[in-house]
């Protein structure tokens, strides 16, 4: 039997984006997320966090500031009964990376697919049935060429209005919000 899942992103959907968040002490839960992924768990879908991190080929922060954070987050989410199923990052930056083995064009940041498809082989998942939450076009676009059953842009401090895009997505206020489109 294959899983359904959300796809999350992290900095602008579960946590305030004050610009490459990598310190515990900037990393603040952005309210009613708590609610949001009780509810999306709680109607059996896997919680699945894919996040861009090119903070870490920029030098500004390393991978192990990243993981510190992560595990903080799985123990603030832990208090309260919710399990992510998966937590994928991409380090690379294609352009504007200093460390020279990430500053590639890789397959995983997202518009790509790559977080997504490692995912699905992680989990047995059935992309037919899962949907993705992001806070940039980017995300929404990674869903869209994954054929996600929907894809759900929540409202940020990211512009996105100038950008063209014939994207198919739902619009939401927060994760909350997106929760409810998501399990009806």
């Amino acid at each position: 039997m294959l899983n359904k899942a959300v796809f999350l992103d992290r900095d602008g959907v579960i946590n305030f984006d004050y610009g490459y968040v990598h310190q515990i002490s900037n990393f603040d839960i952005i309210p009613g997320v708590f609610d949001a992924m009780k509810l999306l768990q709680d109607a059996g879908y896997k919680l699945i966090v894919i996040t861009n991190q090119a903070g870490i080929a920029r030098g500004l922060y390393n991978i192990t500031d990243y993981e510190n954070l992560t595990k903080h987050m799985v123990k603030l989410f832990a208090r309260k009964n919710i399990n992510f199923s998966g937590i994928y990052h991409c380090p690379h930056h294609p352009s504007n990376g200093i460390i020279k083995k990430l500053s590639i064009n890789c397959n995983c940041r997202k518009p790509r697919t790559g977080m997504i498809q490692k995912a699905e082989n992680d989990h047995k998942l059935n992309l037919q049935e899962c949907w993705l939450v992001g806070d940039k076009l980017s995300d929404i676009q990674a869903g869209n060429t994954s054929k996600l059953a929907g894809n759900i842009l929540v409202k940020s401090s990211h512009d996105n209005s100038k950008e063209q895009n014939n994207l198919n997505y739902f619009l939401a206020e927060n994760l909350l919000d997106a929760s409810r489109i998501i399990v009806g």
